[in-house]
């Protein structure tokens, strides 16, 4: 049985103990009776059908029984055995006989059994079919695919790793033999595309090279998918290579855009990855390019970039020690250039999982500094201004702030009892200007970002890796700190 059937049967394809497989008997509650008693394995939100003919040769299958609904952990079916000839096999050309008058039908492979009537032995086989539970009139509803590879991922990428020159390998496994899809999107609304087909399992991983993708600034996400009997699935895990600038001289105010699990030390996967694009000065941070993150007393620690003939860590100025300090995703930070030439690559480098957005961010009313803050998602957060389409038509609370933050009727720091929250940008070293939050203003404005430059409606997009700082306020009308989680981004090809 392949995966695909193994999601359907509810049976768990890395337990060799758990089948779908139908045992015949002659005793039903521990009383001997006529005919043959049926027993299977079933699956909570399954629906099984028994087909029969009396002649597998020759004539079609029929309907003996369907909407047989589980009662787990085991149906038992008692069929009297009309005719002693009668089997329950479902051959090729019925099946497709059936697929086509009925798409709901899942077929899993026959279970061939001998049956004692009492009378002779009979050859006879059995197929249960599984009925597709989205489209079963009872109400029962599927387990999702996707929850069916989280919990038993066939094959999948278990690492990416960026060269010196600029390549990213990736490294693919697999639980046993099979041909791994590798899809790739060039960009967060781009589909994934197959850009190659690898032969893979547990003894023998694939190594793919994605050649120059630390070549300009962009962004671009993998999946891993494989063939099944029943077509080509994606397994949900993602991974993700974020590639920013890092000009001399300049300022980045950046976060952590992939999952880098217990690797996000400075001592660690971070470290290393956070040192592309940038120069390594001297113990003491003599011409070393830093970075600046803000503890979680509202106070700015430095980390240089330090390297030796053979090693190249991130220093601790204050005490004199190598870095070991952990940023999560969430956290924005500073990245400061100086005019030295990187010694690995011209750009900046991030490789991994993608985050799930499930981590939140807490944001302190009236913090001296505001909060600098990134997404906890790999892919964009948009708010969007619709108002060509139709005058006051720009949604509320795209962005998942208008029942936490503190909204207000104005940005004029004179009516500091009144203002709302604001998202500041800094791009291009400098900051672009603010968006605030508008709340008491009235329902066509109430939750909504306004643009402070262009005083109108915020059209705007939350990136990831990128940092930004929140000013949270507190107003005539109430302000505390909070804990925000993002809602779903858009996926495009995901």
């Amino acid at each position: 049985m392949d995966n695909y059937g193994e999601y359907r049967s509810g049976t768990d394809p890395n337990d060799p103990n758990s089948v779908l497989a139908v045992r015949v008997e002659h005793v039903l509650h521990g009383v001997p009776v006529e005919g043959v008693v049926l027993r299977w394995p079933s699956a909570t939100n399954r629906t099984y059908a028994i087909w029969h003919t009396l002649d597998i040769g020759t004539q079609p299958l029929a309907e003996m029984d369907s909407g047989i609904g589980a009662s787990t952990p085991t149906n038992i079916y008692h069929d009297l055995l009309r005719n002693e000839r009668e089997f329950r096999h479902l051959p090729d050309p019925d099946r497709e006989r059936l697929e086509r008058s009925d798409p709901s039908l899942t077929f899993l492979e026959p279970h061939i059994m001998h049956v004692d009537n009492h009378r002779s032995r009979i050859r006879n086989a059995l197929c249960i079919c599984l009925l597709t539970m989205a489209l079963v009139e009872s109400g029962c509803q599927a387990v999702p695919l996707g929850e069916y590879f989280d919990a038993h991922t066939p094959v999948g990428i278990t690492g990416t790793q960026v060269t010196g020159d600029g390549d990213v390998t990736i490294t693919i496994a697999a639980g046993e033999p099979t041909s791994a899809i590798l899809l790739r999107a060039e960009g967060p609304d781009a589909p994934k595309r197959t850009v190659a087909t690898l032969k893979v399992s547990q003894e023998s991983p694939a190594i793919w090279v994605d050649q120059g993708v630390a070549e300009s600034p962009g962004t671009r996400y993998y999946s891993i998918a494989v063939e099944t009997g029943n077509g080509t699935w994606t397994n949900r895990e993602e991974w993700a290579v974020f590639v920013q600038p890092r000009k001399a001289g300049e300022r980045y105010l950046v976060s952590l855009p992939v999952d880098l699990g217990s690797g996000s030390s400075l001592h660690g996967e971070l470290g290393r990855q956070l040192g592309h694009g940038l120069h390594a000065g001297k113990i003491g941070g003599e011409g070393a390019d830093h970075i600046k993150v803000m503890t979680a007393e509202g106070k700015w620690k430095h980390y240089h970039l330090i390297a030796g003939p053979d090693y190249r860590a991130w220093w601790d100025l204050e005490s004199q020690t190598l870095a070991k300090a952990i940023i999560m995703p969430g956290v924005a930070f500073w990245i400061e250039r100086g005019d030295g030439v990187p010694q690995s690559m011209q750009h900046g480098i991030f490789c991994g999982r993608t985050l799930p957005g499930t981590s939140p961010v807490l944001f302190k009313a009236e913090a001296t500094e505001g909060t600098p803050f990134g997404i906890t998602t790999s892919r964009p957060l948009l708010h969007r201004n619709t108002e060509a389409e139709a005058k006051y038509s720009t949604p509320a609370n795209q962005l998942g702030f208008a029942a936490l933050g503190s909204g207000g009727k104005t940005s004029d720091h004179r009516k500091k009892d009144e203002g709302g929250d604001q998202i500041w940008v800094w791009r291009n070293n400098e900051w672009q200007g603010y968006y605030w939050l508008m709340n008491h203003v009235g329902p066509k404005w109430d939750g909504r970002w306004w643009d402070n430059k262009t005083r109108d409606f915020a059209d705007f997009a939350l990136e990831p890796g990128v940092g930004y700082y929140y000013r949270h306020r507190v107003n005539r009308w109430g302000g505390e700190d909070f804990a925000w989680r993002p809602p779903s981004p858009t996926t495009g090809g995901r």
